[in-house]
């Protein structure tokens, strides 16, 4: 269906799979293009530490994931 796939490991980790891009990277805000929409990541000292074409891995301290 072309929908993301979100797997949090607590408030420190965050993979994203089917992803289809980044729109936004700082380290309180991470915002992702799906095929559903925009995913905006908010948090405090956000980091990529994976960016692969289908999958990224998110580290830090995540407050909140929402959908736009």
């Amino acid at each position: 269906l072309g929908a993301a796939v979100i797997t949090a490991v607590g408030c420190m980790e965050l993979t994203v799979e089917n992803h289809r891009g980044l729109l936004e990277y700082s380290p309180e805000c991470i915002r992702i293009l799906s095929g559903m929409g925009r995913i905006p990541i908010s948090g405090k000292d956000l980091v990529i530490s994976y960016f692969g074409r289908d999958a990224m891995k998110i580290r830090g301290r995540i407050h909140g994931i929402s959908y736009e």
